[in-house]
């Protein structure tokens, strides 16, 4: 039995053996193939990526970075036509010179622009050059020779363009000034007794002066000639407390002319500068309020031959010389821009001028636009230096508030002789600035109620969180719901009269909630005008988009535009837009844009849109909207195409004590929509302030407002006729 027992209890082995000819034709092959093709596809759309990241100039560099070193004369490409031969980059990018000793960087100009590469006229004799022979000096005087035929020709041009214009053109004759100047020709407009070419504080122009500069444009638009463009003031000062000088005043009337000139047809990058130089420079220095102080100069700048590199006694390149093949910046659009002081002197300290060596823009547009444009810094930003007022019609104060990136910038008005009924915290959407609001601003202190509002931080007139560029970016919401403690504390320190309501529009809307659900606030009501709960214009799948954004984040992208985004545009078309139906409206808004260029924000980070991808979500969590215990008035906007309408009734109908309107037809901005939409938006707006907090509606209610006749309104009580959606 023993030694059964032991014989039993042997481990028993089972050996398997499987067969290995299951794989003999790949031999699992196919998973390092899928590993390579999931690779490429990283690869792939990681490039795509890197594209629609990369600027105008840095795209056209690489492509002349993969072409090659050899000189051409004549156009470039093949015998022309789609896929025959044609160059992926335009003509008016430099190429490399034949030989690789005597490279020279060159600025990027036109053909009409080189000087240096056109047949000049010397006497009888006809020259390409220049070469090492030539005279320096004669080449000088033939081009200014050449110039002075063409600034004849413009002056005549204009002189007879005046003569067959209309009477009230004509009358302007003698406001134009012709004179030739070191620099070039100088063509100077200039105020009179009775013909003024801007209001007086103003630099919104009269409509004969845009007729005006439209004339010269037509004049000068064929001349290679590069223009600087110059605003003067008298010496008549503003109000202390006005928070604006002559030398702001010069440089915004130098900067509208400038738009004025490229809508009449001037090529954008023909423009060299624009400087403000209030009343340094005197037309009639004997009296220095004269009328005819206030002028704009447009000078005409003589053209310049450029000298080979190597040459001794030449002039040193606008671009470092030495350039490597590989070097972009080689190939890179710069300005050299002349030698005739920065853009915006004594510009505000809240404003840093950009040098010209970043003037480039892209797609060519505003070459001069950033040039003359700096965006306020956090690394800038002087706390002590005065910032614009935000409503200057209003006598409106500018408060500074400090925070960790510097001072934001906010507005107070009040109504004049009384103390105010009430107190209304303005919170703007994103890429917006408190001088959008004036019109707003204005009937609400016309009906006794104290306004504060603030830009954030970011844009406006407060710091750019990316400093010396329009991105609009921020790393996460609650930096913004800290600018608005920071507001509610000033309100407190200022002892304005209460109650206090909110109203935000978009991003201020989403911002409201997200703060009225943080505790108790010292606010009787929150007015929200098309909240950002949702964004309509991020692509389904959500998550996919929001991880996309953390993961750029988190490689060091997140200050860097998200996919599609991009720099502020010089203009905008009508049709399509998401803003505003209203052809007013909409020309409105992109004037204050053009006023303020510096107060433009550009597209979204991929730091900002993973803020707001998370913000949202907050704004979801379960007992969010349920807390917020205060009367809400939810408005938003029919043909809605920015932020989601489906997320704003889910919202309005969680809120304990809400009220949804919806207009119809109308689109994101209601602020500039139609006349009708901005006057009942309006009046609901007012009506709803005015509303005790126990008499405002204690149940969700979604309704739509339409216009409805005089007979229906009869018994509608202290709100229009609404129709119930539910």
């Amino acid at each position: 039995m023993v030694a059964k027992s032991r014989a039993n209890s042997r481990p028993l082995i089972v050996k398997k053996v499987v067969d290995g000819r299951g794989h003999g034709r790949h031999g699992g092959a196919w998973k390092v193939a899928y590993a390579d093709f999931v690779t490429a596809m990283m690869a792939f759309f990681l490039l795509l990526w890197l594209l629609s990241t990369s600027s105008e100039e840095t795209l056209k560099g690489l492509a002349e970075y993969f072409s090659e070193s050899i000189a051409q004369v004549g156009p470039p490409g093949g015998v022309g036509g789609t896929l025959q031969g044609l160059t992926v980059v335009p003509d008016t990018v430099p190429r490399a010179p034949a030989s690789l000793l005597d490279l020279q960087p060159t600025a990027a100009v036109s053909r009409t622009d080189r000087p240096d590469l056109q047949e000049i006229e010397v006497g009888s004799a006809r020259s390409i050059g220049p070469s090492r022979d030539d005279d320096p000096q004669a080449l000088e005087e033939a081009l200014r020779r050449r110039d002075a035929e063409r600034f004849e020709s413009a002056k005549r041009a204009i002189e007879a363009a005046l003569s067959s214009a209309p009477e009230e053109l004509r009358r302007l004759k003698d406001s134009l000034v012709f004179d030739q100047t070191p620099e070039g020709l100088r063509i100077q407009i200039v105020d009179r007794e009775q013909y003024a070419m801007f209001p007086l504080g103003s630099d919104v122009m009269y409509p004969q002066t845009r007729r005006l500069l439209a004339l010269v444009a037509q004049a000068v638009r064929g001349m290679p000639n590069r223009i600087s463009i110059r605003g003067h003031t008298d010496a008549r000062p503003f109000a202390q407390h006005a928070g604006y000088d002559n030398w702001r005043l010069s440089s915004d009337r130098a900067n509208a002319t400038r738009l004025a000139l490229i809508e009449a047809g001037l090529d954008p990058g023909r423009i060299a500068e624009v400087v403000g130089r209030a009343d340094a420079e005197p037309l009639v220095p004997a009296d220095p309020n004269d009328p005819r102080n206030r002028r704009i100069s447009l000078v005409l700048l003589h053209e310049r031959p450029a000298r080979p590199a190597g040459r001794r006694g030449s002039e040193p390149g606008p671009v470092a010389r030495g350039a490597r093949r590989g070097s972009l910046d080689r190939r890179v659009r710069r300005s050299p821009g002349p030698p005739s002081g920065p853009p915006f002197r004594a510009a505000p300290a809240s404003r840093r001028p950009l040098s010209r060596a970043r003037a480039g823009t892209r797609r060519g547009h505003g070459l001069a636009f950033v040039a003359a444009v700096g965006y306020p810094s956090s690394a800038t930003s002087n706390p002590r230096g005065p910032m614009p007022s935000p409503w200057p019609a209003l006598a409106a104060e500018t408060l500074s508030l400090p925070s960790p990136v510097g001072p934001l910038r906010a507005g107070l008005a009040r109504p004049r002789g009384r103390r105010g009924r009430g107190t209304v915290l303005l919170l703007e959407g994103r890429g917006e600035f408190l001088e959008k609001y004036a019109a707003t601003v204005e009937r609400l202190v016309e009906a006794g109620l104290v306004v504060l509002g603030l830009d954030w931080r970011g844009q406006g007139a407060s710091p750019r969180l990316v400093p010396g560029t329009p991105r609009g970016h921020v790393d996460d919401f609650a930096d913004y719901l800290d600018d608005l403690g920071r507001l509610v504390e000033r309100a407190k320190a200022l002892a304005l009269p209460e109650p206090w309501s909110l109203l935000g529009h978009s991003l201020g809307g989403h911002l409201a909630l997200r703060w009225l659900a943080g505790g108790r606030r010292p606010v009787a009501r929150a007015a929200l005008v098309t909240p950002m709960f949702d964004i309509a214009l991020v692509p389904p799948p959500r998550p996919l988009v929001r991880l996309l954004a953390e993961t750029a984040v988190r490689v060091g992208a997140g200050r860097h535009y998200a996919l599609g985004q991009r720099d502020p545009q010089p203009s905008c078309a009508f049709d399509g837009n998401p803003l505003t139906s209203c052809p007013e409206g909409f020309a409105a808004a992109w004037e204050l844009r053009r006023r303020h260029p510096e107060r433009r924000v550009g597209g979204a980070t991929w730091g900002w849109l993973a803020a707001a991808l998370r913000s949202i979500e907050a704004v979801h969590a379960p007992g969010v909207p349920e807390s917020v215990d205060v009367p809400v008035l939810v408005v938003r906007a029919g043909d809605e195409r920015i932020v989601c309408n489906r997320a704003i009734e889910r919202i309005a109908r969680r809120l304990p004590r809400a009220r949804l309107i919806d207009h119809p037809g109308a689109r994101h901005d209601l602020f500039f929509e139609q006349p009708a939409v901005r006057t009942r938006l309006l009046d609901d707006l007012l009506r709803f302030f005015d509303e005790e907090a126990s008499s405002a509606p204690t149940s969700p209610s979604v309704s739509r407002s339409r216009a409805v006749p005089d007979a229906d309104r009869r018994g509608a009580g202290r709100w229009p006729h609404l129709l119930d959606r539910r």
